[in-house]
């Protein structure tokens, strides 16, 4: 269950995409998404058709999004709750298909522009990078290992947490981090919460800790431990 600052992250973020847009039309996809409206999925995307969505607003954990028509504002507006995962996907409606994307990238590795393989393992399906990027893995494959800690945020692309191995999903939030050791997620900052992505010692864990926190922090393996 998200708490309120994953929600206000995502309130600020979706205010960019909606704010003063007007509703083209309306796919439900699922029925337990509208289970809250009573008149059904097909109801609520005729009732959306067409009005302008004023702001991205938040009460309490509930995104509130006030809507208006030609004549002004409603006085009503469409409520939507993170659930669970705390997560709301937003896709460009013109986004290119894998297919499409695919025949470019090999016109562009026929030119020598990029190179086509399989560069990341535990990934499936074909893999394209630039030249040089493809020399620098090599090169930090040769590279001896530190264990120097590397902390990122939730939102940075290199977030592949769940994605290229089988631990769990660490949200592309902003508030939250994560702490690397020689290429491998050790622990998440999720909010306030210390989450170890895999087994380290006690004798790390301050230095984990630390690096997440941004201030020197005793040695915590797993817990709420504030900023």
């Amino acid at each position: 269950m998200p708490e309120l600052p994953e929600v206000e992250t995502v309130r600020a973020g979706l205010q960019r995409w909606v704010a003063g847009r007007t509703v083209d039309s309306v796919e439900v996809r699922h029925p337990r998404a509208v289970r809250r409206h009573e008149a059904g999925g097909a109801d609520l995307a005729a009732r959306l058709g067409g009005l302008q969505i004023e702001a991205a607003s938040r009460r309490g954990k509930y995104l509130w999004l006030p809507l208006a028509d030609a004549q002004g504002s409603r006085g009503e507006c469409l409520i939507a709750h993170l659930g669970m995962s705390g997560q709301l996907l937003v896709r460009e409606p013109n986004a290119a298909s894998w297919r499409e994307l695919g025949r470019v990238y090999r016109r562009f590795e026929a030119r020598g522009e990029i190179r086509g393989g399989r560069f990341a393992s535990g990934m499936s399906g074909e893999q394209f990078a630039l030249p040089d990027a493809v020399e620098r893995m090599r090169e930090i494959r040769r590279t001896a290992r530190d264990g120097r800690l590397i902390t990122i945020s939730g939102c940075d692309p290199l977030n592949l947490t769940g994605l290229v191995d089988s631990g769990e999903r660490v949200r592309a939030l902003g508030a939250n981090r994560l702490a690397y050791r020689d290429g491998v997620a050790v622990a998440a900052m999720e909010g306030d919460y210390l989450r170890p992505l895999c087994g380290f010692s006690a004798d790390e864990a301050s230095r984990v800790a630390t690096a997440l926190a941004g201030r020197p922090m005793p040695a915590v393996l797993s817990g709420f431990i504030g900023r």
